[in-house]
C-alpha cells in the first residue's frame, strides 16, 4: 500500500491512478506476480528526487490498529522484523517509528539524486519472504510454534507456513483463510 501512496502523490491523472489502483489490488490479490506488480508501479517514481521521496513517505498515515499491534506484541516480548516487499525509505521509518527490531526490503535505484524508476531487492517473488523467514528460523534456531506472522496481503502468504500463529491484519480473503487470528 505505502507504494501506492507514495505515488498518490506525484501521479495527478485519474487514468494512472486507477491504473495503479489496479496494479495494486491484483497484485494482493495474488492475480499478478509480486515482482511485476512492483516493476510496473515503480516505473512512475522515475525522475523523482530522493529529498520528494523522502518528504512524502513521511507523511504517509499509519493503517488504523498497526501502532497499537506492534506496540502489544513488543510489550508481549516478540523480537519485531519487518519483512517488505516495499522500498527502504518507508521500511526505515516503519521500523523506527513502530520500535521494530530489524528489516530486510527492496531498494529503489537512483542516480545523481534521482530515482530511476527501478527497484532492487531480494523480497521481490512470492515465495520470497517465506524463504528468508525460514532462514532467519534456522540461523537462530526459532520453531515454527514460536513464530508469529502479521501480513496483509498475497505476498505474505508465504511466510504463513513457517509460523503457527498466522495474523491477517487489514488484509485480502486470500490471506483470511489462511490466517488462525483477523484483526480488521
Amino acid at each position: 500500500e505505502s507504494i501506492n501512496t507514495v505515488l498518490g502523490h506525484i501521479v495527478s491523472d485519474k487514468k494512472n491512478l486507477k491504473k495503479l489502483e489496479s496494479i495494486r489490488a491484483k497484485s494482493m490479490r495474488g492475480e499478478l506476480a509480486l515482482e511485476h506488480s512492483l516493476q510496473q508501479r515503480i516505473r512512475f517514481f522515475n525522475g523523482m528526487t530522493l529529498t520528494q521521496l523522502q518528504h512524502i513517505c513521511q507523511t504517509i498515515p499509519w493503517t488504523k490498529g498497526a501502532k497499537e499491534t506492534m506496540q502489544r506484541l513488543i510489550q508481549r516480548g516478540y523480537v519485531t522484523l519487518c519483512l517488505s516487499g516495499g522500498f527502504r525509505t518507508v521500511t526505515r521509518r516503519t521500523i523506527t517509528e513502530l520500535g521494530m527490531d530489524a528489516y530486510c526490503c527492496n531498494t529503489l535505484e537512483h542516480q545523481y539524486g534521482k530515482l530511476t524508476g527501478k527497484i532492487n531487492g531480494q523480497l521481490m517473488q512470492h515465495q520470497s519472504k517465506g524463504n528468508l523467514l525460514k532462514k532467519i528460523q534456522d540461523t537462530l534456531n526459532i520453531k515454527p510454534q514460536n513464530t508469529l506472522v502479521v501480513a496483509d496481503g498475497a505476498n505474505d502468504l508465504s511466510m504463513f507456513e513457517f509460523a503457527s500463529t498466522r495474523i491477517a491484519f487489514c488484509a485480502q480473503d486470500t490471506l483470511k483463510e489462511q490466517a488462525t487470528h483477523i484483526i480488521k
